[in-house]
């Protein structure tokens, strides 16, 4: 025996409702759809060698995250060193290139700091504001006056 039943009639209001969050959801999904160009990350590798993938819909690619973990372990506390006196946090980074394998380029720094001298001699206010800011920076410790010997290693 076979039972049939009649199709539920739902009130005008309820019908209202429910039309208007289908319509709702679809709207959403549309804006979403549109909204995530570009954002999306598709894996162009399978074991990721490049670095640049999100995958699982992280926020960072692979290489950021690697260097995030790298800048977290080389994190440490001190209570003062030769910089700086009072207590800080001292970080390591990720170098693309070590460092010490740089050249040294000691003429073209000097070339900047000259040109740089000119300009603001021509400019009277953008010379008291560059000079207050590298005042602030020394007296945060974010830069120090080099002595002779340091300049000359």
């Amino acid at each position: 025996m076979q039972v049939m039943s009649k199709p539920v009639q739902l009130p005008q209001e309820v019908r209202a409702k429910t039309n208007i969050a289908a319509a709702s959801n679809r709207e959403f999904l549309e804006w979403w759809k549109w909204d995530s160009i570009g954002a999306a990350c598709k894996l162009m590798c399978i074991t990721c060698h490049c670095g640049n993938c999100q995958p699982g819909g992280k926020e960072m690619t692979l290489t950021k995250e690697r260097e995030l973990k790298f800048i977290k372990e080389g994190l440490t506390y001190v209570k003062e060193d030769v910089h700086n006196k009072s207590p800080h946090w001292n970080a390591k980074y990720p170098w693309t290139k070590d460092p010490a394998s740089l050249p040294n380029n000691r003429s073209g720094v000097e070339a900047t700091f000259l040109r740089t001298e000119r300009q603001l001699k021509r400019e009277p206010e953008w010379k008291i504001t560059y000079a207050a800011q590298i005042h602030e920076m020394v007296e945060r410790g974010a830069a120090i006056k080099l002595t002779e010997d340091i300049i000359n290693q």
